[in-house]
Order: C-alpha cells, then structure tokens, then sequence
C-alpha cells in the first residue's frame, strides 16, 4: 500500500503537539478510505518524519507539504530528511500553491460579519535570506485578489514590509488573512499579539489553515491526482 505523508515543520510555542496537523491527517485517512496508509510527520518535534516513514522503505510514497511556501524546508530539508531515512518520496506542490486554498480564503472573506472586505492584508513570514516565502505569498495574493476583486497584499514578519506597521494602516472595512500553517510561534504568538496590540478586530482575521476539513480535502485530491485517480 502506499504511504502518503503529510509533512509540516513543526510547532514552537503557540498551541504545542501539531494538533492541527492530527487532525487533518485522520481527515485526510477517512476521506482516502484505504487507497494509502495515512502518517503526518514534522522536522522539528512530534511525530517526527522518520518515525511516519519508519518501514516505508520498499513502499511508493507521496509527501504533501503543509507549509505556504517551498522555500528551505520543502526543497532542500524535507527531501534530506526523507533520503536520510532511506525513503525515495514524490514531493508534492505545497497547500500554499494550491489555487482551492486561495478560492476557499476568499469565501471565508465574502463571509465575513461587518460585510466582504474592500482590502485585505495578507500576513506571511518572510526572509532576508531567501525571496521564496516572498514570492509565495505574492503568488496566493495575486491569486485572492482576482478571485475578490479587491486589493491584496503583502506584509512579513521577517522583512518589509512589516506585519505590524501594515496592520495599523487597515480600517475596520479591511480584513487580514493570517499566512501560516501552524500554531506556533509566528502563527499565534507573534500573529496574535500583533494583532492585540493593534486594535484591529479579531474577527476580520482569518487563518485559512485552521479549517482542518478543507486541508484534509484540497491533500486528498493531491494526492488521487498525482496516482491518475
């Protein structure tokens, strides 16, 4: 049977365990319905990617990462780690760059109570040493802002221009869309007390990843699509 692996980096502070990505690995298990054996595995912390891959040696195996980008972890760490442990994967296209991640934020801002947004901030990391989280980010704002008919765009935790000056800039017809995969430290801490600190309302924030079934769903098609099904 083949293994299909859904990896992420891992949770620092924030809500602790990638109880997140637990769970949609038992949604994306009961949607597969037995085509493959389902493990979620981290780079940092628990359950760690060699403990999922424990055994999958001879098995065809299929890696969908969740992260926003494929920056450093994705294209240079995951695949070391994975050769590693003697594991030969097809990595494949992060959620990030999935077009249903973004057609799916921009319903959650249509719904959004005080009305659909006239702007929307989006939230990334960033990095001063690599423009691929950048440019990840541009491509999904890119992608929202035509599927909203508003203007998108970007700000960064690691680079300019700057989360917390551009939140400041937003009015209460505004919405931000948190750009992260986890609970962890950009994800919640840094995100959240930015936002406290702010003023901005808490309720024009959407984190896209935190709806578990619409991962669970956009990495079983992933996943059917690179096996022809």
């Amino acid at each position: 049977m083949p293994l299909f692996l859904l990896a992420a980096h891992g949770e620092r502070g924030g809500a602790t365990g990638n109880a997140r990505l637990r769970a949609i690995c038992r949604e994306v298990a009961r949607l597969l319905r037995g085509e493959a054996a389902v493990r979620c595995g981290v780079l940092s912390g628990e359950p760690s990617l060699e403990g999922a891959v424990a055994g999958a040696c001879e098995s065809p195996v299929s890696v969908y990462p969740v992260f926003m980008s494929e920056g450093f972890f994705v294209r240079e760490r995951l695949p070391a780690r994975l050769a590693a442990a003697g594991v030969k994967a097809t990595v494949l296209p992060v959620l990030g760059a999935d077009p249903g991640f973004a057609q799916a934020c921009a319903a959650r801002l249509d719904g959004l109570d005080g009305g659909a947004p006239d702007r929307v901030l989006v939230a990334a990391h960033g990095s001063t040493r690599d423009d691929r989280s950048r440019c990840a980010a541009e491509a999904f704002a890119s992608r929202l802002a035509c599927a909203l008919g508003v203007a998108v765009q970007c700000a960064f935790l690691e680079e300019q221009p700057f989360v917390e000056q551009a939140v400041r800039a937003l009015d209460h017809r505004g919405a931000i869309v948190s750009l992260f995969a986890g609970q962890g430290l950009h994800g919640a801490e840094d995100m959240d007390a930015i936002i406290a600190a702010s003023g901005f309302a808490p309720d024009r924030v959407i984190v896209p990843a935190d709806d578990t079934v619409l991962v669970a769903r956009l990495a079983a098609a992933a996943f059917l699509r690179a096996h022809g099904r």
